[in-house]
């Protein structure tokens, strides 16, 4: 379960991370100069990804539509397609294609479906505010993210996105953690 949440937590923050660093590559820590991608290809980087964050959405929408039998199969080879051409026509970098299916693959460690979409939204506000305020854009879409998260019920109303942290229950925090039983 651990390692669940922090693999879905770097999902919201590896994507615009990646995007400042690249974007900004003095403040790139040396040795990772390797994160710049080589062919960013026809558009924009900033587009790619956010294009690609709709393209998964219509795969994830189209597997949904498709019988049982072959849903999973769909959404990987469509994906893999359509990554594969993109990539070879130039209209996308492979370094985006890898970065979202990271994105993706953490989307699927959460059991709350609703929060993953709440994180794709604050993950693409958060570029769009880094493209125009570059470090202070991080810094407020984060802010943001975190203030929606706090505020924000699930959709039955029950219950914050961060309970049993907000608000604690220390049981049910460590039930989460820990996989203890229910008393």
């Amino acid at each position: 379960r651990i390692v669940r949440q922090l693999v879905f937590w770097s999902a919201i923050v590896l994507i615009p991370v990646w995007y400042l660093l690249i974007t900004n590559p003095n403040l790139m820590p040396q040795g990772l100069e390797f994160l710049i991608p080589r062919d960013a290809g026809n558009i924009p980087i900033l587009a790619q990804l956010l294009i690609v964050e709709l393209v998964i959405d219509g795969l994830k929408l189209a597997s949904l539509n498709t019988p049982s039998v072959m849903s999973n199969s769909f959404g990987v080879i469509g994906g893999l397609l359509l990554g594969d051409f993109a990539v070879q026509v130039g209209w996308l970098s492979a370094d985006v294609i890898f970065y979202m299916a990271i994105v993706s693959m953490a989307s699927f460690t959460q059991s709350n479906y609703e929060l993953g979409y709440a994180f794709k939204f604050v993950r693409m506000l958060t570029l769009i505010l880094i493209a125009l305020f570059n470090v202070w854009g991080f810094a407020l879409g984060m802010l943001i993210g975190i203030i929606l998260i706090a505020t924000n019920a699930t959709i039955n109303g029950k219950r914050s996105y961060l309970y049993p942290l907000i608000p604690f229950n220390a049981q049910a925090l460590s039930r989460l953690i820990f996989r203890r039983k229910k008393p």
